[in-house]
C-alpha cells in the first residue's frame, strides 16, 4: 500500500505542536498550568480529526479527493493548530474571516465531489461547467447559511455570543452593529466561494476532466479466494 507521505508529515508535525504545550504545561502553575493543558488536549484533537478523510473513505466505500483532501487538512492548520494553539484568532484581526473563506472553497470542493455520486464519469465530463459550479457555489452557501443559523440556535437557548452580537461584557450592540459579525461572516463566505468557483470554472472550461481531481470513486473491494 502507497504510503500517504502527506499526511504522516502533518501528524508528525501536529504531535510535536501538541507535546510542545505538554512540555510547557509542566512549567506552569494553578489556571495557567490547567489552560495549557487543555490546549495540548485540542491539539491532540486536532490530531485525529486530520484521519477523518481516511477513516470516512473507509466507511462510506468512497475514495475521499486528494485535492479535498488537502483543503480540509490546510482547514485543520489554519483553524486548530495556528488558529488556536498560536493564538491567531487573537494576533490577525481578521483571521476568523480568512477561515470563514477557506471553508467556502471547502465546500464548493465538496459539493463539486457530490456531483460525482449521481453521474457516470463521461456523462460528468460533458455536463455543462457553468452547471457544475453553480451547484457547488451554491452548496456552499447554503451550508454557510445553515453555520449561521446553529450558532443564532446556540445563542439563544444557552446564552452564548458565537454571532457576537454584544461585547465581551455581555452588553448588547444597538442596531445595525449587532449585524455586523454575522454578515461579514456571510459575505466572507460568499467571496471565498465564488472565487474558488470561479477557478474550477475556468478549469473546467479548458480541460472538462478536471472535474475527475475532485470527484469521489468507489473503492473497489477484492474477493477473496478459498
Amino acid at each position: 500500500m502507497k504510503k500517504n507521505y502527506l499526511l504522516t508529515s502533518l501528524v508528525v508535525i501536529g504531535l510535536g505542536i501538541t507535546l510542545l504545550f505538554l512540555f510547557q504545561s509542566f512549567q506552569l502553575t494553578g489556571n495557567k498550568q490547567s489552560a495549557r493543558l487543555f490546549l495540548a488536549f485540542e491539539m491532540f484533537l486536532g490530531v485525529g480529526l486530520l484521519f477523518v478523510p481516511e477513516v470516512l473513505a473507509k466507511f462510506v466505500g468512497y475514495t475521499i479527493p486528494n485535492a479535498l483532501k488537502i483543503l480540509y487538512w490546510a482547514f485543520i492548520y489554519f483553524a486548530v493548530f495556528i488558529g488556536t494553539g498560536f493564538h491567531y484568532y487573537n494576533k490577525i484581526k481578521l483571521w476568523d474571516k480568512f477561515l470563514h473563506a477557506w471553508s467556502a472553497a471547502l465546500l464548493v470542493a465538496l459539493g463539486l465531489a457530490l456531483i460525482s455520486l449521481f453521474f457516470e464519469k463521461e456523462a460528468l465530463i460533458k455536463m455543462s461547467p457553468l452547471f457544475i459550479v453553480l451547484f457547488g457555489f451554491f452548496f456552499a452557501l447554503s451550508i454557510g447559511v445553515f453555520w449561521e443559523f446553529y450558532e443564532f440556535t446556540f445563542d439563544r437557548l444557552l446564552g452564548m455570543n458565537m454571532q457576537r452580537f454584544a461585547t465581551s461584557t455581555g452588553v448588547d450592540f444597538n442596531g445595525r452593529q449587532a449585524l455586523m459579525d454575522t454578515m461579514g461572516d456571510l459575505f466572507t463566505n460568499a467571496l471565498g466561494a465564488f472565487l474558488f468557483a470561479l477557478y474550477a470554472y475556468i478549469k473546467l472550461k479548458k480541460e472538462p476532466r478536471w472535474i475527475e481531481i475532485v470527484s469521489f470513486r468507489k473503492i473497489k473491494r477484492h474477493k477473496r479466494t478459498a
